[in-house]
């Protein structure tokens, strides 16, 4: 369960964060350094308000999906200007996961989803933080966990494994949402 494990009040800030972002057309992955960390970022990002925030990467690798057609790359800095294109957030190593569960602790009500996202199916336990089921009309993100996310188009293309993140409602256009 997401909110299980015990948490230190703010031993996330002190360890260097890796995160993977996922948007349409792009997969990056590197240390999450900005002046707000993408996780912290994505809890501030309410419905109209995704342009309002940039988070930025260091040593990131970027691989491109989709219509791009471009060899896998290495930046120094990578910024993304805007939260609107950003399909996921994805949690990769301890830090970050303690820091995701340190910044959604409210969200503890589990529920079995099935969304689509742009080019991605994506299925796993998205958190509410009432009994109610996530509604997508205030917050952006949405914490999920143990989620498998697929990318469509390239059936060639590995699922992602998902052990702890973040979904951003806003490309999502269908969903189905059930107890857990």
């Amino acid at each position: 369960m997401l909110l299980d494990e015990d948490q230190e009040e703010g031993d996330y800030e002190k360890a260097p964060m890796h995160v993977t972002v996922l948007t349409a057309e792009y997969i990056a992955s590197g240390l999450d350094d900005g002046d707000i960390p993408a996780l912290e970022a994505a809890e501030d990002t309410r419905l109209g308000e995704q342009d309002s925030l940039t988070i930025q990467l260091k040593d990131a690798v970027v691989r491109t999906l989709g219509r791009l057609v471009i060899p896998t790359r290495t930046f120094t800095n990578w910024r993304i200007p805007s939260m609107r294109n950003v399909v996921a957030i994805l949690a990769d190593d301890a830090p970050a996961q303690e820091a995701l569960l340190e910044i959604w602790r409210e969200f503890s009500v589990p529920f079995k989803v099935m969304l689509y996202s742009g080019p991605f199916v994506i299925e796993g336990t998205m958190y509410s933080d009432d009994d109610d089921p996530p509604e997508f009309y205030r917050q952006a993100f949405r914490p999920i966990e143990d989620a498998l996310i697929s990318h469509v188009p390239d059936q060639e293309m590995e699922p992602i494994r998902v052990k702890l993140g973040l979904v951003n409602v806003l490309p999502v256009h269908g969903y189905h949402v059930e107890n857990s």
